[in-house]
């Protein structure tokens, strides 16, 4: 019995010979790998609460130094909370409570950005379960008292509002707000008054209805046609319809007709089974934006490379899946879909992908930059969750090693044939679970690290942690 958590079928051929596929033979991009390498874990400083559930980084005090915006959803004995840990020498940071009390309960998502535009601290939404919450500072983005907290939308309920981006939709060149509601399964944008210091008065307008338990979205310009689109995951909504993306009827709908009735056609991208996360990024060097998505505990319908299965018969474990992005956008139904990674389960456990990420883990040195030999193509980063079903005894051939392990993160580089399952190389084995990731430079070395909120099984020993990237520069061209 496998008992470790491992890739199946993963083989680096080595071969030689004109006669051999292009993809067989020696590849810069696949030197060294995979990478056994576990990155150094750094701290940065302590929470006000527990249960840290998603972390950003973003210069929220405007100073030029990248800060760690968190949320924590709190425990029993402590409210939910939004922090800054504010980077202030090298990596030394230093922690203050944006918001903290009940209504951030259940807080999922963050993101952080300039919407008032008055010159002062970027502002903070909170997704949250009973409500959307806008986060704006007066004075001193370091002083907890100065920030305040007020509601942009109330439909709250049971796993409410499960991601938000701030990101320029209407193309005024003024950020938006847009995020998913899992309950009631909307994508929902805001137009967000000038000078806003609340949350009050703010437009509303829906992107997609009946996206059942929407959990995931990403934005990015899809089509080329230079405004931003959408992506969105959906878990509950019919197989050929869990993601789709959302194109911006921009820019042959502007002005009046764009708020009152511009329509945003939903186009169908794939149906695996319980999609967690979602990212964009180009997968395969064509030059065109992919999705990468994981799932959590699902069935074998709407694997990426097959049609959905009318039966629901367990699969064998999680997987990392990514879509290729057709030539023919528009008309196209369904992308091309293929298994990046597939894990297997532990029993007396479930397994699930957390976090998907796309970045280019490697980037060149400047002040040295190699010729280039072969298309730069982007690495993806997943973090699995293990989750114990079952108390008392671990299940026959189970090792203590491997139930000691709550979270495990890799990152995955992908051969000249990007269809074939990637190579898979280290970051880390954690004893806590790690829930919504980001990358950044934190120490100034030009090469992107992981920052990892860590909840463990003693609420005192949550953090938030970074991971820093051992890479050389251009290792992998």
């Amino acid at each position: 019995m496998r008992t470790r958590i491992t890739l199946l079928g993963l083989v680096l051929l080595i071969a030689s010979g004109t006669n051999c596929p292009i993809d067989l033979l020696p590849n810069p991009r696949l030197a060294g790998l995979p990478n056994p390498t576990t990155w150094t874990t750094q701290p940065t400083t302590t929470g006000p609460s527990q249960k840290p559930s998603i972390a950003v980084l973003s210069n929220v005090d405007a100073q030029g130094l990248r800060d760690i915006v968190v949320g924590y959803q709190g425990t029993s004995s402590t409210f939910a909370a939004v922090a800054a840990m504010f980077r202030s020498t090298g990596t030394t940071f230093e922690t203050t409570t944006l918001a903290y009390g009940p209504e951030l309960s259940g807080i999922d998502a963050v993101a952080a950005g300039n919407l008032a535009d008055d010159g002062g601290p970027l502002e903070v939404v909170a997704g949250c379960r009973n409500g959307l919450y806008y986060l704006h500072c007066s004075g001193d983005a370091h002083n907890s008292s100065h920030w305040t907290i007020s509601m942009i939308d109330g439909s709250g309920g049971m796993e409410a509002w499960k991601d938000v981006a701030i990101r320029d939709l209407d193309g005024d060149m003024k950020p938006d707000v847009v995020a998913l509601n899992w309950r009631q399964g909307i994508v929902r944008w805001f137009r967000v008054p000038p000078g806003a210091t609340t949350g009050t008065g703010w437009e509303h307008f829906d992107i997609a209805q009946g996206r059942e338990h929407a959990r995931s979205l990403a934005v990015a310009d899809l089509d080329g046609d230079g405004d931003l689109d959408l992506v969105s995951a959906a878990a509950g909504t019919a197989c050929t319809h869990r993601i789709m993306w959302h194109e911006n009827p921009l820019p042959g709908v502007r002005g009046a007709d764009f708020y009152q009735d511009g329509v945003w056609p939903g186009h169908l991208i794939g149906g695996l089974a319980n999609p967690s996360r979602v990212a964009l990024g180009d997968l395969d060097g064509d030059g065109r934006i992919d999705v990468a998505v994981g799932n959590g505990i699902g069935e074998n319908d709407g694997s990426p490379e097959k049609k959905c299965f009318t039966d629901h018969s367990p699969q064998s474990g999680p997987i990392v899946a990514w879509y290729r992005q057709p030539e023919d956008l528009k008309n196209a139904v369904n992308w091309p879909g293929f298994i990046l990674a597939k894990f297997n389960e532990i029993p007396g456990s479930s397994v699930f992908v957390s976090d998907v990420l796309i970045v280019n883990l490697d980037p060149p040195d400047p002040t040295n930059p190699p010729p280039k030999v072969i298309e730069p193509r982007n690495e993806v980063v997943a973090s699995l969750s293990i989750h114990r079903d079952t108390p008392g005894n671990p299940a026959e051939g189970v090792t203590s090693a491997a139930l000691s392990r709550r979270s495990i993160v890799r990152w995955f580089a992908p051969y000249d044939d990007a269809t074939r399952a990637w190579l898979e190389s280290n970051v880390a084995d954690l004893s806590s679970e790690v829930w919504r990731m980001d990358v950044g430079d934190m120490n100034d070395d030009n090469k992107p690290d992981l920052v990892v909120p860590l909840i463990d099984l003693i609420p005192t020993q949550d953090r938030v942690n970074w991971l820093q990237n051992p890479l050389p520069n251009g290792s992998t061209p």
